[in-house]
């Protein structure tokens, strides 16, 4: 049985939970490992490049197959889909597990990318199906709450279980958490999808994400995402190498700082759902935005006088979480928003842009840590926000343009 939409979220909190921690297994899975990384250089003999294309491959995964996922849960069906995905992650947790390359590591990790693409897709999708105006909105916030918990303390079971029993065990336990979810979304998961399945070809996916990649209002939220998510995903790339190799903290202790950290990711939610009503999308996300582009510069410039220290950082990182909290789940509904038909298509474009953005700044890194350190991720953090703050002007501006020629027509 279909599940109907509603307005009031109170009606389906359970549900809400539910969706918030299937969608987060991804998360989750990138960063209980970064603790391990300068642990993986050691056992595989790889140099620190090529082990953060662990985590770029992983994320390329998330992002391409996302595409397909999307148009995939419109024709198959919400849950099927998402238990597919599960099925796929916990494959590729397993040749993570038994790797004995970082070769072998890598394709795991491609594996474990396609599958927690699927919790990330769906359980969008399936919010849209069941939630519309502000109540999406707050079923938003309370998912990417969860889904900054996730990275928030998953470093710190990382860093834990790192010093405990070593690399491999941080893929076992994301593979048999990903079978715990598995489960739970099988006994308490309805499917939500409410219409009948839909053709799935090429041309049909390929058409039905052109109106929505062109749509500049889509694009602007979008890419919003893209670069607030590269610039935090370079973080997540560089800070071992920072905290760990340069100043000396076990993989535990590196673990702390992410935890404590997420109080502004909190705060940041907490203030988009309680202002949902209250303020127009774009004004909240051009807010935070201005306090992204005043933060990120200041962990390079601390950095290039020789004075930034593991502290100051996460106070720069909490500062900047509280500001990606704020935009995440605004700029996520005011774009799905006008998409109750294709929220399929439209939850795997927003999800392919968001990863891409993961890409963008793990890449960065990995190209540039072998020559300039900390420098990478510290630029990263400083150019990524200007970026998305200038894309997102441009873009709402031609979107108003586009409105006001179209009510003249």
């Amino acid at each position: 049985m279909s599940a109907v939409q509603t307005e009031n979220i109170g009606d389906l909190k359970g549900m809400v939970v539910l969706l918030a921690v299937a969608s987060a297994i991804g998360q989750f899975s990138t960063s209980i490992y970064t603790p391990s990384i300068p642990a993986l250089m050691n056992a595989l003999a790889s140099p620190e490049s090529l082990v953060q294309l662990t985590i770029t491959a992983y994320l390329a995964a998330l992002a391409g197959f996302q595409l397909g996922f999307g148009p995939l849960s419109d024709h198959w069906g919400r849950k099927p889909t998402l238990q597919f995905g599960f099925a796929i992650f916990i494959v590729g947790s397993a040749t993570c597990y038994f790797a004995n390359s970082i070769e072998m590591v890598v394709i795991g990790r491609v594996f474990q990318g396609i599958g927690a693409c699927a919790g990330m897709v769906v359980t969008r999708a399936m919010s849209r199906d069941l939630f519309s105006g502000p109540a999406l909105v707050k079923a938003s916030s309370v998912m990417s709450l969860v889904f900054a918990l996730a990275p928030g303390f998953s470093p710190l079971l990382g860093g834990l279980i790192q010093e405990s029993w070593g690399w491999r065990a941080t893929f076992a336990v994301s593979g048999f958490f990903a079978l715990a979810v598995m489960i739970w979304t099988w006994v308490g998961c309805q499917e939500t999808l409410r219409e009948g399945p839909r053709n799935f070809s090429v041309r049909a996916i390929m058409s039905s994400y052109r109106p929505i990649a062109t749509a500049p209002l889509f694009l602007g939220y979008a890419i919003v995402t893209l670069c607030v998510l590269a610039g935090i995903m370079a973080f997540v790339a560089g800070a071992p190498r920072f905290m760990i190799v340069e100043h000396g903290l076990t993989p535990a202790e590196f673990g702390l700082y992410p935890a404590t950290a997420i109080i502004g990711f909190f705060l940041g939610t907490a203030v988009a759902g309680r202002w949902a009503t209250r303020m127009a999308a774009e004004t909240m996300v051009r807010r935070a935005m201005i306090v992204l582009v005043a933060i990120g510069p200041i962990p390079l410039i601390l950095y290039s006088a020789e004075s930034l220290k593991p502290i100051t950082l996460n106070i720069c990182m909490t500062v900047y979480l509280a500001g990606m909290g704020a935009i995440l789940p605004t700029a996520v509904a005011a774009a799905m928003q006008p998409y109750a038909k294709e929220a399929g298509a439209a939850s795997a474009l927003m999800g392919f842009l968001q990863m891409m953005g993961g890409v963008a700044g793990t890449l960065f890194v990995a190209q540039l840590v072998d020559d300039l350190g900390t420098y990478a991720f510290t630029a990263a953090l400083a150019v990524f926000p200007v970026t998305a703050f200038l894309f997102f002007t441009s873009l709402q501006a031609r979107a108003g343009s586009v409105a006001s020629s179209g009510t003249r027509g």
